[in-house]
């Protein structure tokens, strides 16, 4: 069975943020297919590439520690 850390708004529904950063680990981020719901039989490519490119730019925005 695949790991998975899907990204809900909601950690009851998920187990990462809408931004892929895991419930109750703070600064650990996935950007992965992991993220995904369920896998589709279709490429997914495009999509992952697109959640990295958002969490890139939402990283980007943090404050710097």
């Amino acid at each position: 069975m695949p790991a998975r850390c899907r990204c809900a708004g909601n950690p009851r529904d998920g187990e990462t943020t809408p931004y892929g950063e895991l419930a109750g680990l703070a600064g650990v981020f996935v950007a992965d297919a992991a993220a995904f719901p369920e896998l589709s039989a279709k490429p997914h490519t495009l999509t992952m590439m697109a959640i990295a490119d958002r969490l890139g730019r939402h990283l980007a925005q943090l404050p710097e520690h």
